[in-house]
């Protein structure tokens, strides 16, 4: 085995082992963001498990989804104090589903984005209707 393939098969078993690790921690995070429950995961670390759980992390990360998008799951401020929801504004898909699961009302502006929302889906699931058909032959 080439010493490359050597170093890459102990990346790759490093990353097998740091998975569950950084499951761990994304638990940690998302459930109350306690700051000390983290300091203790990450003291009980060796520095190399560390090192290897940021590139872990940054590989899971999407790299398609806005800074924003990436943040969405944050409900509370840097004091703790819980964020206002943040509603999505008319004349998107998202406020068509506030409405209709509030029971109100839907504008016209959210409806015509529901029937853009649809039909876009329909024609993706076509287009993958007919991939599955032509790889299947």
């Amino acid at each position: 085995m080439t010493p490359d393939a050597q170093s890459a098969r102990r990346r790759g078993d490093l990353a097998e082992r740091l998975i569950p690790k950084a499951a761990d921690l994304a638990c940690i995070v998302h459930g109350d963001g306690d700051v000390k429950a983290v300091e203790r995961f990450l003291a009980a670390l060796f520095p190399w498990e560390r090192d290897g759980l940021l590139v872990i992390l940054a590989g899971l990360m999407p790299v398609d989804v806005s800074e924003a998008g990436l943040l969405a799951w944050v409900t509370w401020d840097e004091m703790g104090r819980p964020l206002e929801p943040h509603l999505a504004p008319c004349g998107t898909y998202a406020a068509f589903r506030r409405h209709k699961q509030r029971g109100e009302l839907v504008d016209d502006d959210c409806k015509a984005s529901a029937r853009v929302y649809w039909q876009e889906r329909n024609v993706m699931r076509a287009e993958a209707a007919r991939e599955g058909q032509s790889r299947a032959a």
